[in-house]
C-alpha cells in the first residue's frame, strides 16, 4: 500500500472515530481542564526561563490538577508538523482535550486552521510570538504571560523567535485536527497526520485507547505512550 492509499486509510479511521465522538454524548466528557487556570499557570516562574521555567509550570499545574498532570517528568519529542520545527511534551491527552509543552532553541514560523469544533490556546512561557488571522494586516506581537487563541474555523499564522516555549491546549473536535491534513490532495505537502499542529500519527493509537477507556467510564489518559 502506497503514502497516499495510508493516508486515505488513517483518514477514514479519523472520521469514523470523530463521528463516534461528536454522536454519542456519553462518550465525550466535560473539558478537565480550565483555560483560565492553565492561564494562571503560565504565568508562573517570573524571573526563570527554559527548562527552570517549565518546572514552574508544571508544578503549578500538578497543583490544580493532581490526578491528571504529573508533577514531575516529561518526555520531549521532535517534531516538524506544519513546519514548525521544535519540541513537543505531553502532559495530558484524550480523545477531547489536550495539554502540552511546545518550543524550540531556535526561531520557527508555521499556520494552523481550520479545525472546525476544535479551538487551541497557545500561552507564552519565555520568548516571544507574533501571529495574526487570515485577512489581518498587522500581527500581535506576544510575550510571557501572554496568550494566542486559534478558533473553530478560523486560520492564524505564527513566528516565534530564539528560545520561545508554549504551553498549549487545545479542545473540542480534537480528531478533526488530525485528518484535516491527510485528506489533502498533494501527498507531498502534506503531513500524514498534524495532530493540531504537533501530534503526531502516533496518536491515532491513543485516541482509540482514550475512546474505549472513556467509553467505559475510566476517563481520560495522560500522556502518550507511542508518541
Amino acid at each position: 500500500m502506497n503514502a497516499r492509499s495510508l493516508r486515505w486509510v488513517f483518514g477514514a479511521v479519523l472520521l469514523v472515530a470523530t463521528t463516534l465522538c461528536l454522536g454519542c454524548g456519553s462518550v465525550v466528557e466535560s473539558s478537565k481542564l480550565d483555560p483560565e487556570v492553565l492561564k494562571q499557570a503560565a504565568q508562573q516562574g517570573a524571573g526563570l526561563s527554559g527548562e527552570e521555567k517549565l518546572d514552574q509550570v508544571q508544578a503549578a499545574l500538578a497543583d490544580a490538577y493532581p490526578t491528571v498532570i504529573p508533577r514531575e517528568g516529561r518526555a520531549w519529542t521532535l517534531n516538524d508538523a506544519e513546519g514548525a520545527a521544535g519540541q513537543v511534551a505531553v502532559l495530558y491527552n484524550s480523545s477531547w482535550e489536550y495539554l502540552i509543552f511546545v518550543g524550540s532553541p531556535v526561531s520557527a514560523d508555521w499556520s494552523l486552521g481550520p479545525y472546525p469544533g476544535a479551538e487551541i490556546r497557545d500561552f507564552v512561557l519565555d520568548g516571544t510570538m507574533q501571529c495574526y488571522v487570515e485577512g489581518e494586516f498587522t500581527f500581535s506581537d506576544l510575550g510571557p504571560g501572554q496568550e494566542a487563541l486559534l478558533t473553530s474555523g478560523e486560520t492564524r499564522s505564527y513566528r516565534t523567535s530564539d528560545g520561545t516555549w508554549l504551553l498549549e491546549y487545545g479542545r473540542g473536535n480534537i480528531p478533526a485536527t488530525l485528518y484535516a491534513d491527510m485528506l489533502a490532495p498533494d501527498p507531498i505537502a502534506s503531513s500524514l497526520a498534524t495532530g493540531a499542529g504537533y501530534l503526531g500519527i502516533s496518536v491515532v493509537n491513543e485516541l482509540i485507547r482514550n475512546f474505549i477507556s472513556e467509553w467505559m467510564g475510566l476517563g481520560g489518559l495522560t500522556g502518550l505512550s507511542g508518541f
